[in-house]
């Protein structure tokens, strides 16, 4: 009888620790998943503007985008979730620092979200240099801007 009953009580016990296994592994999940992201971190004393270019999920083209008003001592993210690519490409400004490189999209003023990276004086766009992010295999990466 006291097999019987040892039995019966994990049967009973059997729902309780499942349950508990479910929510150990959800709270082990969920500060994982929200790490996946493209977060730029405004380290400087300056408001900085960010433009970032990626490729297009709708075409073969590159899209670029902008901009991200990021405050000093604040991150914005640009894309969420897992990155899906393994090159991304960024170009910041501020009063007294740019932050470019040798990668030409093309930007606008005011907000925008342009597909194609060519002939952007032609389409009435201003072309800027982009540094290149290799981001490997990692599906999430923090630039992190700071005065030096």
């Amino acid at each position: 009888m006291g097999h019987a009953l040892a039995g019966r009580n994990m049967v009973q016990n059997f729902p309780i620790r499942t349950f508990a296994l479910g929510v150990l592994t959800i709270g082990v999940a969920l500060p994982t998943a929200a790490l996946a992201d493209l977060k730029f971190c405004n380290h400087t004393k300056e408001q900085l503007r960010l433009a970032i270019g990626h490729g297009s999920p709708n075409n073969s083209e590159w899209t670029s985008e902008g901009w991200w008003t990021i405050d000093s001592n604040q991150c914005k993210v640009a894309i969420e979730g897992a990155l899906r690519a393994r090159y991304f490409y960024y170009y910041a400004k501020s009063n007294s620092v740019t932050w470019d490189g040798d990668y030409i999209f093309c930007t606008k003023d005011e907000k925008f979200e342009i597909d194609g990276a060519k002939d952007c004086k032609s389409r009435g766009y201003a072309p800027e240099g982009f540094r290149e992010l290799d981001v490997g295999e990692s599906t999430t990466k923090e630039i992190d801007f700071t005065d030096n």
